[in-house]
């Protein structure tokens, strides 16, 4: 292995690791943006479908009253008070239905609330070990490619000039091999 070879394998073997550190914090980092984007999905859902439930309910609330009403436009008249009295108890129940509702709601509220400050809470430690990751790359981990760029490329400079000398050394080898091969024969035939 020539030491071109070698220093492109040792090159290759740091580009491996390098990109293997990269793909592991890319990873971390859309494992968590995954996480975070789903509990976000699913608390918007729950949300949608009480919402939706809450409608639906108020539309049949809605259906059934007035059809009692359509039934009773007659006696009406009658009895306009005791109309007038179960009114105010709906008006009543309809008040405490919506103040439960706007409990629920703000109960909703603060668990968003919580939900911003915990997932704030976490991007800020994401960013606090996305800044470890970086200054450990720019403290430890390039200097140290530096270090070993600058070796291989002292090595290569103090080798590259020479190889026109190894180059004449493998001819003469292989032309020292052709004489001695070529006296062998002879001295065999001589003996």
């Amino acid at each position: 292995m020539t030491d071109n070879e070698l220093l492109v394998a040792i090159a290759d073997i740091m580009e491996q690791k390098i990109n293997g550190i990269r793909t592991e914090v890319g990873e971390e980092i859309k494992g968590f943006r995954t996480e975070v984007g789903e509990e976000i999905k699913g608390f918007r859902t729950e949300v949608s479908e009480e919402i939706k439930g809450f409608r639906t309910e108020i539309k049949e609330f809605k259906t059934e009253v007035s059809e009692e009403i359509k039934g009773f436009r007659t006696e009406i008249k009658e009895l306009k008070t005791e109309v007038s009295e179960e009114i105010n108890g709906f008006r009543t129940e309809m008040e405490e239905f919506k103040t439960e509702v706007g409990e629920e709601i703000n109960g909703l509220k603060e668990d968003i609330s919580s939900l911003r400050i915990e997932l704030k809470q976490d991007i800020s430690e994401l960013k606090h070990d996305v800044l470890i990751l970086k200054l450990d790359n720019e403290n430890n981990i390039i200097p140290r490619l530096q270090n070993i760029e600058s070796c291989y490329i002292s090595t290569y400079n103090r080798y590259k000039y020479s190889v026109e000398t190894y180059e004449t050394l493998v001819a003469d080898t292989q032309m020292l091999k052709e004489v001695v091969a070529e006296h062998s024969a002879i001295l065999q035939k001589i003996s």
